[in-house]
């Protein structure tokens, strides 16, 4: 238990969330702490918590600083990866792009060249 109040609980389904008896410091961050959505809680028995977001977490003032530094570099080397793999697959769609114009460009000078040819007989 929390602060001696009864086991808490969260919800996270189609519906949407719902929560109960977590604190009001961690019902605050979960109600108010930005429009991205919570991937995932972890409540501590002392009542120290994070919550998990897709590209950020928040952490009560009592958790371990290491903790928050690992994770701090997780999320700064997720995002990283992100990025970089964003940038690999935009690289590759111009690559085909260009390489699909190139040939059309081809077919283009070969119809020309039918129809020059066809002239001609």
């Amino acid at each position: 238990a929390i602060d001696g109040e009864d086991c808490g609980y969260y919800i996270s389904d189609s519906e949407g969330t719902e929560w109960c008896n977590l604190g009001e410091h961690l019902s605050n961050e979960l109600k108010h702490g930005g429009n991205d959505p919570v991937l995932d809680i972890a409540v501590g028995r002392d009542g120290s918590w994070i919550v998990f977001r897709p590209n950020r977490f928040k952490q009560s003032t009592n958790i371990s600083t290491v903790l928050v530094k690992q994770l701090g570099k997780f999320y700064k080397n997720h995002t990283n990866r992100q990025k970089s793999r964003s940038r690999e697959i935009k690289e590759y769609d111009a690559r085909i792009i260009r390489e699909v114009e190139k040939q059309l460009e081809k077919i283009k000078q070969l119809e020309k060249m039918a129809e020059q040819l066809a002239r001609e007989q």
